[in-house]
């Protein structure tokens, strides 16, 4: 009866380590042999939650001249008027970080791949007091006094949409403002513990065509 009921204690004892070492290697799981399932966790809603927390329009800006020479004449005899006029914008292009969406981030192991908007111009200003009319050649019975305001607003109208579309077709501005925004996003993701980032670029859409009111007419530059 002795070695009976120490038979008994040896066999409880086995299966007792037999289940540590089971729950030990398998969990809780019926099948030994089933595969071991580790979750991911999605960190795309939380970089995307870090990018809504920064500043929402990255730009980079440059200044762009335009010489424009024009010419304009009425039904009177000898009125024809030529003026030359050199005329320089303040440009700023941007990337709007508003328009990241989830689907625009995607996580490759340990690197965060995020497809940037596209860039576009965001604002073109005349820079009045650096403008100035360089020439200028009249009749005898032109307008006397300066460029007449027709004419320069023509003028006006052409060397700011050659500036616009110099910009674009240039793209070196607007490559400055995709990487500032990268660079301002890197350092952003990086405070937050995010260090592999890498960035790509949307194409940039057709610039549409130009509309709005008609340019505002600087006062001239007084000729000596």
């Amino acid at each position: 009866m002795i070695r009976r009921g120490g038979g008994l204690t040896l066999l409880g004892v086995a299966v007792v380590i037999g289940l540590t070492v089971y729950i030990t290697h398998y969990g809780l799981t019926l099948h030994p042999f089933a595969p071991h399932v580790v979750e991911k966790t999605d960190v795309r809603p939380a970089v995307l939650h870090t990018i809504r927390g920064a500043d929402q329009l990255v730009t980079a800006e440059r200044q762009v001249d335009q010489q424009i020479k024009k010419s304009a004449g009425s039904r009177l005899p000898g009125s024809t008027e030529t003026i030359t006029y050199l005329a320089i914008y303040n440009v700023k292009a941007g990337v709007d970080l508003s328009q990241i969406k989830e689907s625009d981030i995607t996580v490759d192991g340990d690197t965060v791949r995020i497809v940037l908007p596209p860039p576009f111009i965001v604002s073109q200003a005349l820079d009045a007091q650096k403008s100035q009319v360089v020439s200028r050649s009249t009749g005898p019975t032109s307008f006397i006094g300066g460029p007449s305001k027709d004419l320069l607003d023509t003028v006006l109208r052409e060397a700011e949409d050659r500036a616009k579309t110099e910009t674009l077709a240039d793209g070196t501005l607007l490559k400055a403002a995709q990487e500032n925004a990268a660079t301002d996003l890197t350092r952003l993701l990086n405070d937050a513990g995010i260090r592999n980032v890498v960035f790509t670029s949307a194409p940039s859409p057709t610039p549409p065509a130009r509309t709005g009111p008609a340019p505002v007419t600087p006062q001239p530059t007084p000729q000596r």
